[in-house]
């Protein structure tokens, strides 16, 4: 579990399938050891020739199994930091990947680095000797009165061993400081205390934000539901935030849920420092808000930082042109009839022809139900009931709408939909309620990464250039198009899924067609339209 915590999403994930089949591995291998004791029971000519043959296949199952064990660990091991990278180093492989006495290792391993940091900060510093006066002291009786003002006033650092330390100083100072009254070192000197008992391993993103909620009052009924606001996507983006976070405090010895506001502008300029992306920065404090309970992003510091890192690193838009859908439209319009061509092309033709018409994600094509679909005469219907990116309290759930193309049925949207249900009915079990399926066997819901893959496959066949753009530049080019075609802005944005006062159409998403030989030919060609 240590090691699962340590390690990103997509890496947990990839182990774990590694994880199954090396577990069927290790069946094969307990079948074909209970086949060969049976024949050993029961030896003659036939039986010493199978069990050759068995050994064979034996041998080739733990080749397998121990190449599993390697290409798990070569997974696992880029990801870690060097403490458990030094760790998990002289460990032996039992039941486990990297041994049953992981944890214990660990806890001793962070055991040695707080002492080590406990004694690093309380370590007293040696006295300065004292050097020789040149002048000579005037007298003053033998009665001394008190300074009549500080020690270190004129920028002075000296302190005397008569002088007390007021209360009021002592107040004054952080809750993590002691003062030190020790005769060999000067009383005015403050260390820092030790490192909160939060400071361990990263226990995971909402794990941490379980752990803030819960230091600030919350009940732990109420915590499940403030988790249940935030979204898988939201906690995977902000987790990169919290190990980041988790690991600047950690070495710098710093309250984790209780930091002073200059440790957040250190870890800022510690991350811009690091190449960080602008808008990987400007993520940042969103993400910090909602652990340490503060307005982070709306700080007057945090924010003039942010801007001074805009200045030095500009974050331009993804894309500063797009492509013609007519090209893509040509590409599909040439797979029909629908039931004819295999489901693969089937398939594909679908996802591309929704994600233009419609101007929607993927994520909304992938949550599309057979039951929230109505056909009609004109087109067909579909809803979408489940909770979205765009989805808020009291907004509308968006309904997609696709009408006919009778004078192109091959490009027509509603028909290619009404044909994929026709082809894929026998395809279906009762438990499957979405629209879409993978088409190859076992038939299973596609998901948002299967249909950006798809549309990516079309766009590629298409002639666009896919090293600049992505599946997403398809709600790009669509609604470009629209609003090149003369579509207002207002039906832009409803069609989308974008609010009204929504301003992301016309900052992020009209982008004109790319043409760079435009100047050259209006330049160098004759206009026609001039002569006489």
């Amino acid at each position: 579990m240590k090691i699962s915590a340590a390690v990103p999403d997509m890496v947990r994930n990839r182990d774990k399938n590694l994880a199954t089949t090396q577990q069927q591995l290790g069946q094969g291998i307990a079948a074909v050891n209970r086949a060969m004791d049976i024949l050993i029971k029961c030896v003659d000519a036939n039986g010493i020739e199978a069990m050759k043959h068995l050994s064979n296949g034996c041998r080739i199952l733990c080749d397998l199994h121990a190449s599993s064990t390697q290409s798990r660990i070569k997974l696992i091991t880029p990801s870690l930091d060097k403490t458990f990278l030094q760790v998990i180093q002289d460990t032996e492989r039992d039941d486990t990947l990297f041994g049953n006495k992981l944890g214990e290792k660990i806890k001793a391993a962070k055991t040695i680095e707080k002492q080590g940091l406990q004694i690093k900060k309380t370590s007293p510093k040696k006295p300065t000797p004292a050097q020789p006066s040149t002048s000579r002291a005037s007298y003053s009786g033998n009665w001394s009165a008190p300074p009549r003002y500080a020690s270190n006033r004129g920028g002075a650092e000296r302190c005397s061993q008569a002088d007390e330390l007021h209360p009021s100083d002592v107040s004054s100072s952080t809750s993590g400081q002691d003062i030190s009254r020790d005769q060999d070192t000067c009383p005015c000197t403050v260390t820092q205390g030790l490192p909160s008992p939060t400071q361990g391993a990263y226990p995971g993103g909402r794990e941490a934000l379980q752990q803030s909620f819960s230091r600030r009052g919350s009940p732990p009924e109420a915590i499940t539901l403030m988790l249940a606001s935030l979204s898988d996507k939201t906690i995977q983006q902000y987790e990169v935030t919290y190990k980041l976070w988790w690991q600047f405090c950690t070495v710098n010895s710093i309250e984790i849920f209780n930091p002073p506001k200059s440790t957040i502008l250190s870890f800022l300029t510690e991350q811009f420092n690091k190449n960080c992306a602008y808008g990987t920065l400007n993520s940042h404090p969103s993400a910090l808000s909602l652990l340490l309970g503060d307005s982070v992003g709306s700080d007057d510091c945090v924010k003039r930082l942010l801007k001074g890192a805009y200045k030095q690193r500009p974050n331009g838009p993804k894309y500063n042109h797009t492509w013609d859908p007519q090209v893509v439209l040509n590409r599909v319009s040439h797979w029909y009839p629908n039931t004819s061509i295999s489901l693969e092309l089937l398939s594909k033709k679908l996802v591309t022809l929704l994600a233009i018409c419609t101007a929607h994600r993927v994520q909304t094509l992938s949550l599309i139900k057979i039951e929230n679909i109505v056909i009609t005469t004109n087109g067909v219907k579909v809803g979408i009931t489940d909770i979205i990116k765009t989805s808020a309290v009291g907004r509308e759930q968006p309904v997609l709408f696709l009408p006919y193309f009778k004078d192109n049925v091959s490009i027509c949207p509603a028909t290619t939909l009404r044909d994929y249900i026709f082809v894929t009915k026998n395809k279906r079990v009762d438990s499957i309620g979405r629209l879409l399926l993978t088409y190859k066997t076992p038939h299973r819901p596609a998901t948002s990464q299967t249909i950006s893959r798809w549309i990516k496959n079309v766009l590629s066949e298409s002639g666009i250039d896919m090293t600049v753009f992505s599946a997403h530049s398809v709600r790009h080019a669509a609604t470009s198009a629209a609003s090149r075609a003369g579509v207002s802005v207002d039906t832009i944005r409803r069609t989308a899924g974008w609010t009204s006062a929504s301003t992301s159409f016309a900052r992020f998403y009209n982008r004109p067609l790319s043409d760079e030989g435009l100047f050259a030919r209006s330049v160098c060609l004759p206009n026609t339209s001039d002569n006489p």
